[in-house]
């Protein structure tokens, strides 16, 4: 699941000057867990730019990839997104992870994720993740936008972690980027 379009107004308030902004957690299940496995996540170039936040509200979660729907018939527990912005890349990304009631229901919303992806629009294709068992690796290309994802489900939590840039950059995130903070991130599973 992606929420990079919570991205976009956080970094046009950092760009007026509105410096760092907090998002407000609703509820608590989990929080502690899920923050455990899920701060510190690093990608070359890219910082945080919200605070992360805990949702255990599946509407509220559903996204580009994921819809209330699944995440509910799969057992969605709650969330925690760590939105990510790189000035020098004018690139966006984001890390999370979910956890749900059960490992397969983990397994089988990762799973829808990953269909959902491959019908978006755009030249579709998988690349290689070592040394995250069952991760699975992407990238969209929207002809002026790339997006790239890594998305892997571990014990009860599905993880995320992706970002999006434009085509010509003249630094492209390169997919080892993802696939370190994937293997960082499945260390914590």
């Amino acid at each position: 699941m992606t929420l990079k379009t919570f991205i976009a107004p956080a970094v046009a308030a950092l760009a007026l000057g509105a410096g760092s902004l907090a998002v407000v957690q609703t509820g608590n299940a989990g929080s502690s867990s899920l923050q455990e496995r899920l701060l510190h996540t690093e990608i070359p170039n890219f910082a945080t730019v919200l605070c992360p936040s805990v949702v255990d509200d599946s509407s509220r979660w559903a996204g580009r990839y994921a819809s209330a729907g699944s995440l509910q018939q799969n057992g969605f527990e709650a969330g925690l997104s760590e939105p990510l912005y790189s000035p020098t890349l004018r690139a966006q990304g984001v890390a999370s992870v979910a956890q749900f009631g059960s490992e397969a229901g983990a397994r089988a919303e990762a799973e829808h994720e990953l269909a959902v992806a491959g019908h978006s629009p755009g030249r579709f294709s998988f690349y290689r993740v070592a040394g995250v068992p069952g991760a699975r690796g992407f990238t969209i290309d929207r002809g002026t936008v790339v997006e790239r994802d890594v998305v892997f489900a571990a014990g009860r939590y599905v993880y995320l972690v992706g970002v999006t840039y434009r085509k010509g950059a003249s630094i492209a995130v390169p997919t080892s980027w993802l696939t370190a903070a994937a293997v960082e991130l499945s260390e914590r599973a």
